[in-house]
């Protein structure tokens, strides 16, 4: 399992680097690749689902200390992404039980509550239509990740 660790800091790290460079911007919507990595992490791998606590926490670390070093204006985002996935990994075993139904929930759950946080801390209207709208794209980029690692998975599984 911890062979595995310097492959999601690096997973991550390119996360961070597509999330900066807006590369899948799609008509002004940009899909929330963090909650993303996070949902495949804890759903969709065995290092995820066996993980430990201190895992997750060392990964939330790696995940504050990039976001600031990139993007030094926008912490707000970091401390809603970081509880919302500390909710998720929480929360996790209380969900579904199917592993990609509780994607499913936790991409959907992640990023309604993602813009509800953010709208009530700035005090503006919950723009429903441009969230709906990313988390539309956000649940078809993530089904596509999640399908691509499980088959990685399974496939280096049957290889050993």
């Amino acid at each position: 399992m911890y062979y595995k660790f310097p492959i999601a800091c690096a997973l991550l790290a390119l996360t961070l680097f597509f999330e900066g460079t807006r590369m899948f911007q799609i008509s002004g919507i940009v899909p929330n690749l963090v909650l993303i990595f996070f949902a495949v992490f804890l759903t969709a791998t065995n290092f995820g689902e066996r993980s430990p606590f201190w895992a997750l926490l060392v990964l939330l670390c790696i995940f504050i200390v990039l976001y600031s070093f990139l993007f030094r204006f926008w912490i707000e985002p970091v401390v809603i992404l970081s509880l919302l996935i500390l909710g998720m990994y929480v929360l996790r075993r209380k969900l579904v039980g199917t592993p990609f139904l509780d994607f499913l929930v936790i991409i959907v759950s992640g990023t309604l509550l993602f813009f509800g946080i953010r709208a009530a801390l700035h005090g503006t209207p919950f723009l429903f239509g441009i969230a709906a709208e990313e988390t539309l794209y956000n649940l078809v980029l993530g089904t596509f990740v999640w399908l691509a690692t499980k088959q990685i998975r399974n496939y280096y599984a049957g290889r050993s």
